[in-house]
């Protein structure tokens, strides 16, 4: 199953433009041709960023705060009036799915690298293996080994 998450955010959790995320310690994620795959290990969800969604992410990812990432793309995108409200919802999604938390500080880290166009951030949530991706064969074994599943 794969869904477009709406920029409304489920929770509807207010994000300030002085705040700083980092990546949940259950997320791993990986920038592989211009598009991030997160995978939230605790729900079995994985997730697509390509784009403006993209930036953003790894914006976040290394310590940037939303400030500087608005200001980023707006001087990189004069004319879209809409930045500051699109990137906020987006994070705001982001922590709805448990992929970010709120940190106390970070690094902002200047310049943030902006694609050819902007594009509204959206995130692609996909369901459809969260059976296999929550299957943890180190520690669901029996003592005889692997292939031999738990059944406690």
């Amino acid at each position: 199953m794969t869904s477009q998450s709406p920029l409304q955010s489920a929770n509807h959790h207010s994000t300030n433009l002085s705040q700083f995320y980092t990546v949940d310690p259950n997320v791993a994620h990986e920038m592989i041709e211009g598009e991030v795959l997160a995978i939230n290990n605790a729900t079995g969800s994985y997730y697509s960023m390509r784009d403006t969604s993209a930036l953003v992410w790894m914006a976040v990812a290394k310590g940037s705060s939303l400030a500087i990432i608005v200001k980023a793309l707006a001087a990189a995108f004069p004319d879209v009036t809409s930045i500051a409200a699109d990137v906020q919802a987006f994070v705001a999604r982001l922590n709805d799915e448990a992929l970010i938390v709120p940190a106390d500080d970070g690094e902002d880290v200047g310049a943030v690298a902006v694609g050819a166009a902007y594009a509204t951030p959206i995130i692609e949530i996909f369901t459809d293996m969260q059976d296999l991706l929550l299957f943890d064969p180190i520690h669901e074994v029996e003592p005889t080994g692997w292939p031999h599943v738990d059944r406690d």
